[in-house]
């Protein structure tokens, strides 16, 4: 019998915390037909590896698994659309939920999943590209955001928000952007965002009213939650419209009723992973596209070697940082 190759890869056999993670080694991943073997050099830490560690992702499959839903790296199979050594980005849906993930040195994905990686970003920057442009992207598509609207986002410094700044201003959209201290301000700014604002300078609803001559915003990117969304909410325009989609500051949402009938405004669920297969892959590739043209770069917090996968997690969860975590894979 042949014995399978090894590699090393984050890979959970219980739930729990960030301790629970480590760089062990496991299978080498063998790719079935209509996929690509892709040799991995950088992955990103998303909020939904988070909720699968700690067992709060039912869709999730019985343990063990390998974490992680991008990365970028270098193939390993010839297909008829990718040649060996070619650089690429990684992205699917999948990944890390319902099959083994990126963090690890090897991944075994649908070629449908893969693109080629624009000559102009690093490994790094390929990782933390799509996960959060292809959310961006959906997003303000739902919301129909267009060019000369207003548009808030709020937690701009994460990794959507800061993603949904730079692809909104390269739309043409005026873009009010939400951070949580001036340290983290200044960086958005840098990004293109028009105006910042801080929940600590007073009322949401009076400065975005202040900054947009009393008429509020058009649209609204949420992946906020808690009380933050009803704050959001009576900062909309007349027909204006949320798209909620995160609750990094809490899964109730605290909503005051008049200021949804007084401009009878709209609040939009968005899930990423519930848009059709087709849409989603034109998505991820409207992402690439503009990162190939220089309109959407990844906003980069911090780069951990991957064998750091604790301390790079409790890094990403403490939310201190102005977009994304990436992991380097030797």
């Amino acid at each position: 019998m042949k014995q399978l190759e090894r590699m090393k890869a984050v890979r959970i056999t219980d739930y729990g915390g960030p301790e629970i993670l480590h760089w062990v080694e496991t299978a080498k991943p063998q790719p079935r037909e209509g996929e690509i073997l892709v040799r991995v050099k950088a992955s990103a830490i998303n909020a939904r590896d988070s909720l699968v560690r700690s067992g709060r992702y039912p869709p999730a499959k019985q343990l063990p698994l390998i974490l992680g839903e991008e990365a970028a790296g270098i193939v390993e199979t010839d297909t008829t659309q990718f040649r060996i050594g070619e650089a690429v980005i990684v992205h699917d849906a999948d990944l890390g939920v319902l099959r083994d993930g990126a963090w690890a040195e090897f991944v075994a994905v649908p070629m449908r999943s893969v693109r080629p990686m624009p000559k102009e970003l690093t490994f790094e920057q390929g990782a933390g590209l799509a996960s959060a442009g292809v959310t961006a992207v959906g997003a303000m598509r739902v919301l129909k955001v267009m060019s000369g609207q207003w548009l808030l986002v709020l937690g701009a410094t994460g990794g959507v928000g800061s993603a949904a700044v730079q692809i909104a201003r390269a739309e043409g959209i005026k873009v009010i952007a939400e951070a949580s201290t001036q340290a983290k301000a200044e960086r958005v700014k840098e990004l293109g965002a028009d105006h910042i604002v801080l929940l600590s300078e007073g009322p949401l609803e009076q400065q975005v009213r202040a900054l947009t001559g009393g008429r509020g915003v058009d649209a609204v990117l949420d992946p906020i939650g808690g009380r933050v969304t009803g704050q959001a909410v009576a900062a909309l325009a007349e027909f204006g419209r949320l798209a909620h989609f995160g609750s990094a500051a809490g899964e109730t949402l605290s909503l005051q009723s008049l200021d949804l009938i007084r401009n009878a405004v709209t609040i939009i669920g968005f899930n990423r992973f519930k848009v059709s297969a087709d849409r989603f892959t034109q998505d991820l590739h409207e992402v690439v596209q503009l990162a190939a043209r220089g309109r959407y770069l990844t906003a980069l917090d911090r780069t951990f070697p991957i064998r750091e996968i604790a301390q790079a997690t409790r890094h990403f969860e403490e939310g201190l940082g102005v977009g994304k975590v990436i992991l380097t894979v030797a």
